[in-house]
């Protein structure tokens, strides 16, 4: 039995993942700026936040497919919005 032995990234996967995720960061805010008029995109830690408030904010998830989910911000953290 043989193993298959380290796969490693090359120039061409790694530019492959770049250009994916480009393109879904580019789907996310064009979904964002329709489903969201008028609120300004934030980035907060590496994450696009749409704040509606202070204390309410939106984000544009892509994993299954584009959706919107509300958090809100309390002393002890953030935490979802039911929907």
């Amino acid at each position: 039995m043989k193993n298959l032995g380290t796969i490693l990234p090359t120039a061409a996967s790694l530019k492959c993942d770049d250009d994916y995720a480009k393109r879904v960061t580019a789907e996310n805010l064009a979904f964002g700026k329709k489903a969201l008029p008028g609120i300004e995109p934030i980035k907060v830690n590496g994450e696009t936040r749409y704040y509606k408030t202070d204390k309410l904010y939106a984000v544009v998830s892509k994993i299954s497919k584009q959706t919107v989910r509300w958090f809100e911000v309390r002393a002890d953290g953030d935490y979802a919005v039911k929907q």
